[in-house]
């Protein structure tokens, strides 16, 4: 058992590391909304087994109210973006995704986009959205 909790350990302390980075490097972005500015955070990041992980520390850890998550994968012989969305409340991640043929929760949820969009067109298909 102790083995097992000292690789979770390592595996905590890599995303954690992981984590840090990409919050120094990540876009960011405000959209304008009637109940005020709402901060939007968006980065890629290849391996997604972690991205839900990163965007939760992040929505937990940076003064934003959306983060979007996101990587590309092939499908059928088809790209698609899988964008991870997770939010503070104040907008609905379900809702969001929802509109794009996604689903999930409140604070969190995930839709797939067709082809390989540019990461400007990715966040800009989910701000039009929010």
């Amino acid at each position: 058992m102790t083995e097992l909790m000292a690789v979770g350990a390592r595996i905590y302390a890599k995303v954690q590391r992981q984590t840090k980075n990409i919050m120094r490097n990540c876009d960011k972005h405000i959209l304008n909304k009637t109940d005020g500015p709402l901060v939007v955070v968006a980065f890629n990041h290849a391996d997604r087994m972690s991205i839900s992980d990163i965007a939760h520390i992040m929505i937990t850890d940076m003064p934003c109210d959306v983060v979007i998550g996101y990587f590309y994968v092939y499908e059928q012989n088809v790209p698609q973006c899988v964008v991870s969305i997770r939010t503070n409340g104040r907008v609905s991640a379900s809702e969001t995704t929802r509109a794009l043929n996604g689903g999930g929760h409140q604070r969190s949820a995930v839709c797939h986009l067709s082809g390989y969009l540019s990461p400007n067109d990715i966040v800009h298909t989910i701000l039009t959205n929010l």
